[in-house]
């Protein structure tokens, strides 16, 4: 307020009053909004957890592969032939 701006005390104590009231309101609506974080952050956590699940599965996928391709790829080829022609006289069977 400018300086020699007459202020009355009731004035004063109303704008204190006025305060005090927006910062009740304020408050009261503040942890409901805490909540929703909260809410939203358990969220993104859990959707981040199963992403996480689901690369640590392909990336075990890919090493059983890895690891399949490397001992087929020791054996000799007639050795492959015959196992699949073993397997599909089993299945016809």
């Amino acid at each position: 307020m400018p300086k020699g701006f007459p202020v009355s005390p009731y004035f004063v104590i109303s704008l204190h009053i006025l305060n005090c009231k927006l910062l009740n309101l304020y408050f009261s609506f503040y942890p409901a909004r805490l909540r929703d974080h909260d809410v939203t952050a358990d969220k993104v956590i859990s959707s981040a957890q199963s992403v996480l699940k689901e690369v640590e599965a392909m990336r075990q996928y890919q090493e059983d592969i890895d690891s399949l391709n490397s001992i087929a790829h020791n054996r000799p080829r007639a050795q492959l032939v015959l196992g699949r022609l073993k397997v599909l006289t089993i299945l016809i069977k």
